[in-house]
Protein backbone atom coordinates (compact mmCIF):
# COMPACT_ATOMS: atom_id res chain seq x y z
CA UNK A 1 0.00 0.00 0.00
CA UNK A 2 1.41 3.11 -0.67
CA UNK A 3 2.14 5.82 2.23
CA UNK A 4 2.33 8.92 -0.60
CA UNK A 5 -1.18 9.07 -2.91
CA UNK A 6 -0.73 11.85 -5.67
CA UNK A 7 -2.26 12.49 -8.78
CA UNK A 8 0.52 14.04 -10.79
CA UNK A 9 2.33 11.58 -12.61
CA UNK A 10 5.52 12.03 -15.01
CA UNK A 11 5.62 11.08 -18.42
CA UNK A 12 7.89 9.02 -20.36
CA UNK A 13 11.21 11.33 -21.25
CA UNK A 14 9.48 14.05 -19.34
CA UNK A 15 12.18 16.53 -17.24
CA UNK A 16 11.95 16.61 -14.08
CA UNK A 17 12.03 19.92 -12.23
CA UNK A 18 11.80 21.31 -8.90
CA UNK A 19 8.78 23.14 -9.82
CA UNK A 20 7.22 19.83 -10.93
CA UNK A 21 8.14 18.05 -7.76
CA UNK A 22 6.99 21.33 -5.57
CA UNK A 23 3.60 20.57 -7.56
CA UNK A 24 3.75 16.65 -6.66
CA UNK A 25 3.66 17.51 -3.04
CA UNK A 26 1.31 19.91 -2.99
CA UNK A 27 -1.06 17.79 -4.47
CA UNK A 28 -0.23 14.70 -2.35
CA UNK A 29 -1.97 13.28 0.41
CA UNK A 30 -0.95 10.71 3.21
CA UNK A 31 -2.50 7.00 3.79
CA UNK A 32 -2.39 6.07 6.99
CA UNK A 33 0.96 4.47 8.71
CA UNK A 34 2.87 7.36 6.44
CA UNK A 35 4.70 8.56 8.93
CA UNK A 36 5.75 6.50 12.25
CA UNK A 37 3.95 8.16 15.12
CA UNK A 38 7.11 8.46 17.28
CA UNK A 39 8.09 10.96 15.09
CA UNK A 40 5.38 13.27 16.63
CA UNK A 41 3.00 13.42 13.60
CA UNK A 42 0.57 10.32 12.81
CA UNK A 43 -1.93 10.31 10.03
CA UNK A 44 -5.72 9.03 9.95
CA UNK A 45 -7.06 7.01 7.68
CA UNK A 46 -8.93 10.14 5.83
CA UNK A 47 -5.84 11.06 4.87
CA UNK A 48 -5.42 13.93 7.71
CA UNK A 49 -2.22 14.68 9.38
CA UNK A 50 -2.21 14.82 13.35
CA UNK A 51 0.02 16.05 15.94
CA UNK A 52 -0.76 13.44 19.46
CA UNK A 53 0.14 14.87 22.98
CA UNK A 54 3.32 15.84 23.86
CA UNK A 55 4.23 15.69 19.81
CA UNK A 56 5.41 19.69 19.58
CA UNK A 57 8.96 20.12 21.05
CA UNK A 58 9.42 23.93 21.84
CA UNK A 59 12.98 23.64 22.05
CA UNK A 60 12.53 22.66 17.84
CA UNK A 61 10.33 25.09 17.28
CA UNK A 62 11.88 28.50 15.72
CA UNK A 63 10.53 32.04 16.18
CA UNK A 64 7.24 32.86 14.48
CA UNK A 65 6.77 28.77 13.58
CA UNK A 66 2.85 29.39 14.67
CA UNK A 67 0.41 31.50 13.21
CA UNK A 68 -2.18 32.75 15.67
CA UNK A 69 -4.55 32.90 12.75
CA UNK A 70 -4.07 29.49 11.92
CA UNK A 71 -5.65 28.37 15.50
CA UNK A 72 -9.23 27.28 15.69
CA UNK A 73 -11.44 30.21 16.46
CA UNK A 74 -12.79 29.64 20.32
CA UNK A 75 -8.94 28.24 21.19
CA UNK A 76 -6.15 30.21 22.98
CA UNK A 77 -4.36 32.52 20.36
CA UNK A 78 -1.19 34.49 21.49
CA UNK A 79 1.11 37.07 20.41
CA UNK A 80 5.22 37.63 20.88
CA UNK A 81 4.01 39.76 24.27
CA UNK A 82 0.47 38.30 25.54
CA UNK A 83 -1.96 35.17 25.13
CA UNK A 84 -5.25 35.33 24.69
CA UNK A 85 -8.02 32.79 26.17
CA UNK A 86 -11.66 32.69 25.45
CA UNK A 87 -14.18 34.76 27.16
CA UNK A 88 -15.34 33.09 29.75
CA UNK A 89 -12.23 30.59 30.66
CA UNK A 90 -12.03 28.38 33.20
CA UNK A 91 -8.78 27.14 34.77
CA UNK A 92 -9.42 23.89 36.65
CA UNK A 93 -5.56 22.94 38.00
CA UNK A 94 -3.02 25.10 39.72
CA UNK A 95 -1.79 27.67 37.86
CA UNK A 96 1.73 30.21 38.26
CA UNK A 97 2.65 33.01 36.84
CA UNK A 98 6.17 33.97 36.39
CA UNK A 99 6.01 37.09 34.98
CA UNK A 100 3.41 39.87 34.94
CA UNK A 101 0.38 38.95 33.42
CA UNK A 102 -3.67 40.81 32.54
CA UNK A 103 -6.68 39.43 32.60
CA UNK A 104 -9.29 41.17 31.29
CA UNK A 105 -12.14 38.83 30.75
CA UNK A 106 -13.75 36.70 33.20
CA UNK A 107 -11.81 34.39 34.38
CA UNK A 108 -12.48 31.06 37.04
CA UNK A 109 -9.93 29.51 39.09
CA UNK A 110 -10.32 26.41 40.81
CA UNK A 111 -7.05 25.63 41.57
CA UNK A 112 -4.12 27.64 43.63
CA UNK A 113 -2.91 30.60 41.66
CA UNK A 114 0.86 31.92 42.52
CA UNK A 115 2.10 34.98 41.33
CA UNK A 116 5.66 36.01 41.30
CA UNK A 117 5.33 38.83 38.87
CA UNK A 118 2.40 41.41 38.72
CA UNK A 119 -1.31 39.44 38.08
CA UNK A 120 -3.62 42.08 37.19
CA UNK A 121 -7.27 40.96 37.26
CA UNK A 122 -10.44 42.49 35.46
CA UNK A 123 -13.19 40.27 36.71
CA UNK A 124 -12.02 37.33 38.75
CA UNK A 125 -13.73 34.55 40.57
CA UNK A 126 -12.00 32.73 42.58
CA UNK A 127 -13.18 29.41 44.27
CA UNK A 128 -16.16 30.97 45.76
CA UNK A 129 -18.23 28.62 47.95
CA UNK A 130 -21.28 29.93 47.00
CA UNK A 131 -22.81 33.03 45.65
CA UNK A 132 -21.85 35.08 42.94
CA UNK A 133 -21.11 38.48 44.90
CA UNK A 134 -17.50 39.61 43.44
CA UNK A 135 -14.66 39.11 45.94
CA UNK A 136 -12.88 42.82 47.17
CA UNK A 137 -9.30 43.12 48.56
CA UNK A 138 -7.45 44.42 51.45
CA UNK A 139 -5.65 47.01 48.99
CA UNK A 140 -2.68 47.79 52.42
CA UNK A 141 -2.55 47.14 55.77
CA UNK A 142 -0.16 48.32 58.37
CA UNK A 143 0.29 46.88 62.04
CA UNK A 144 2.97 49.45 63.73
CA UNK A 145 3.80 51.34 67.12
CA UNK A 146 2.25 53.92 68.00
CA UNK A 147 4.84 55.13 70.88
CA UNK A 148 8.23 53.90 68.79
CA UNK A 149 9.96 56.49 66.70
CA UNK A 150 11.07 56.28 63.28
CA UNK A 151 12.48 58.92 62.22
CA UNK A 152 15.04 59.90 59.82
CA UNK A 153 16.96 63.36 59.76
CA UNK A 154 17.88 65.81 56.99
CA UNK A 155 18.57 69.70 56.18
CA UNK A 156 16.11 72.27 54.48
CA UNK A 157 16.04 75.05 52.75
CA UNK A 158 12.71 77.00 52.56
CA UNK A 159 12.35 79.76 50.03
CA UNK A 160 9.53 82.07 50.08
CA UNK A 161 6.59 79.30 50.68
CA UNK A 162 8.45 76.24 48.75
CA UNK A 163 10.58 74.10 51.30
CA UNK A 164 13.06 71.87 50.06
CA UNK A 165 13.89 69.01 52.41
CA UNK A 166 17.08 66.56 51.61
CA UNK A 167 17.21 63.29 53.85
CA UNK A 168 20.22 61.11 55.40
CA UNK A 169 18.23 58.15 53.77
CA UNK A 170 15.99 57.66 51.09
CA UNK A 171 13.05 58.94 52.36
CA UNK A 172 10.58 56.25 50.29
CA UNK A 173 7.93 58.98 49.51
CA UNK A 174 5.77 59.95 46.65
CA UNK A 175 3.43 63.19 45.59
CA UNK A 176 0.56 63.30 48.09
CA UNK A 177 1.73 61.26 50.85
CA UNK A 178 1.68 63.36 54.30
CA UNK A 179 4.78 64.26 56.66
CA UNK A 180 5.42 65.53 59.43
CA UNK A 181 7.89 68.29 59.85
CA UNK A 182 10.09 68.96 62.65
CA UNK A 183 12.42 71.83 62.21
CA UNK A 184 15.20 71.82 64.29
CA UNK A 185 16.92 75.06 63.30
CA UNK A 186 15.72 77.89 61.77
CA UNK A 187 12.95 79.95 61.88
CA UNK A 188 10.16 77.52 59.84
CA UNK A 189 7.37 76.64 61.96
CA UNK A 190 6.64 72.74 62.42
CA UNK A 191 3.69 71.17 61.36
CA UNK A 192 2.21 68.16 58.63
CA UNK A 193 3.01 68.77 55.11
CA UNK A 194 1.93 66.95 52.01
CA UNK A 195 4.42 66.00 49.38
CA UNK A 196 4.12 68.21 46.53
CA UNK A 197 7.16 66.92 44.43
CA UNK A 198 10.05 64.39 44.15
CA UNK A 199 13.43 65.36 43.05
CA UNK A 200 15.36 62.39 44.02
CA UNK A 201 14.99 59.39 46.60
CA UNK A 202 16.30 61.87 49.13
CA UNK A 203 14.99 65.03 48.39
CA UNK A 204 11.53 66.39 48.27
CA UNK A 205 9.48 69.76 48.44
CA UNK A 206 6.36 70.70 50.30
CA UNK A 207 4.67 73.92 50.48
CA UNK A 208 4.35 76.28 53.43
CA UNK A 209 1.47 78.47 55.00
CA UNK A 210 3.38 81.20 55.09
CA UNK A 211 6.18 82.93 52.92
CA UNK A 212 10.01 83.19 54.42
CA UNK A 213 13.85 82.64 53.43
CA UNK A 214 15.67 79.95 55.82
CA UNK A 215 17.53 76.89 56.53
CA UNK A 216 18.44 74.43 58.85
CA UNK A 217 18.18 71.03 60.28
CA UNK A 218 14.73 68.86 60.23
CA UNK A 219 13.08 65.71 61.74
CA UNK A 220 10.39 63.78 60.10
CA UNK A 221 8.37 62.34 62.34
CA UNK A 222 7.68 58.59 62.29
CA UNK A 223 6.50 55.39 63.72
CA UNK A 224 7.60 52.11 63.72
CA UNK A 225 6.31 49.34 61.65
CA UNK A 226 6.20 45.94 62.79
CA UNK A 227 4.64 44.83 59.06
CA UNK A 228 3.01 45.76 56.44
CA UNK A 229 1.41 45.62 53.17
CA UNK A 230 1.79 48.68 50.10
CA UNK A 231 2.04 50.94 53.15
CA UNK A 232 5.35 53.07 52.61
CA UNK A 233 5.92 54.85 55.99
CA UNK A 234 2.84 56.01 59.11
CA UNK A 235 4.17 59.72 59.66
CA UNK A 236 2.77 60.60 63.65
CA UNK A 237 1.04 64.40 63.00
CA UNK A 238 -0.54 64.92 66.29
CA UNK A 239 -1.47 62.81 70.18
CA UNK A 240 -3.31 59.78 68.48
CA UNK A 241 -2.97 60.64 65.24
CA UNK A 242 -0.88 59.32 62.10
CA UNK A 243 -0.90 59.64 58.45
CA UNK A 244 -0.55 55.80 56.50
CA UNK A 245 1.36 56.56 53.46
CA UNK A 246 0.89 54.02 50.94
CA UNK A 247 3.36 52.71 48.71
CA UNK A 248 1.05 52.25 45.40
CA UNK A 249 -1.77 55.09 45.17
CA UNK A 250 -4.73 53.90 45.04
CA UNK A 251 -7.24 55.16 42.30
CA UNK A 252 -9.48 57.40 44.37
CA UNK A 253 -10.16 57.96 48.24
CA UNK A 254 -13.38 56.05 48.16
CA UNK A 255 -12.07 52.59 49.77
CA UNK A 256 -12.84 51.84 53.63
CA UNK A 257 -10.87 51.56 56.52
CA UNK A 258 -11.31 49.15 59.56
CA UNK A 259 -8.93 48.84 62.53
CA UNK A 260 -8.31 48.68 66.22
CA UNK A 261 -5.51 49.68 69.14
CA UNK A 262 -4.37 47.37 71.88
CA UNK A 263 -3.27 49.17 75.38
CA UNK A 264 -0.76 47.37 76.64
CA UNK A 265 -0.80 46.21 80.22
CA UNK A 266 -4.41 47.87 80.48
CA UNK A 267 -7.88 46.59 80.55
CA UNK A 268 -9.03 49.54 78.74
CA UNK A 269 -9.72 49.07 75.19
CA UNK A 270 -8.88 51.54 72.09
CA UNK A 271 -10.25 52.18 68.69
CA UNK A 272 -9.17 53.41 64.95
CA UNK A 273 -11.27 55.75 63.82
CA UNK A 274 -11.54 59.85 62.25
CA UNK A 275 -13.88 62.99 62.47
CA UNK A 276 -14.81 65.06 59.57
CA UNK A 277 -11.05 66.68 59.40
CA UNK A 278 -9.76 63.37 58.89
CA UNK A 279 -8.19 63.63 55.34
CA UNK A 280 -8.20 60.72 53.32
CA UNK A 281 -6.62 60.84 49.66
CA UNK A 282 -5.65 58.37 46.74
CA UNK A 283 -2.06 58.51 48.20
CA UNK A 284 -2.84 58.84 52.06
CA UNK A 285 -4.86 58.31 54.89
CA UNK A 286 -4.79 59.89 58.49
CA UNK A 287 -6.25 57.77 61.20
CA UNK A 288 -7.28 58.56 65.39
CA UNK A 289 -6.48 56.47 67.58
CA UNK A 290 -9.24 56.98 70.82
CA UNK A 291 -9.57 55.85 74.50
CA UNK A 292 -12.62 53.79 73.75
CA UNK A 293 -14.01 54.85 77.73
CA UNK A 294 -13.70 58.65 76.83
CA UNK A 295 -12.89 58.94 73.86
CA UNK A 296 -9.02 60.38 74.25
CA UNK A 297 -6.96 60.66 71.63
CA UNK A 298 -3.43 58.67 72.52
CA UNK A 299 -0.26 57.53 71.56
CA UNK A 300 -0.76 53.34 71.89
CA UNK A 301 1.94 50.98 71.56
CA UNK A 302 -0.44 48.78 69.02
CA UNK A 303 -2.18 49.66 65.78
CA UNK A 304 -3.60 47.84 63.69
CA UNK A 305 -5.41 49.19 60.31
CA UNK A 306 -6.49 47.87 57.03
CA UNK A 307 -7.79 49.38 53.49
CA UNK A 308 -10.46 48.09 51.39
CA UNK A 309 -11.55 48.70 48.08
Amino acid sequence: MAVVKTTNLFSNNEQITSAKLNNIMVNSSFDSGAVVPSSGLEVTAGGQMQIPNGGIKTALLETGAIDASKISTGGPSWTASSISLPNPTTITGNATVTENATVTGNATITGTTTSTGALTVGTAKMDVPSGSAPIYGCRAWVNFDGTTAANIGGTYVRDSTTVTVTTSVAHGLIVGHKVYLDFTSGSAVDGAFVVTGITSSTIFTVTHGTSGATSGNVTLNRRLIRGSGNVANVSIIGIGRYAVNFTTAFLDANYARAGFANFVNSSVAGFVGGNSTTATTAQSCDIFVGNSTNGDELNVSLVNVMFIG
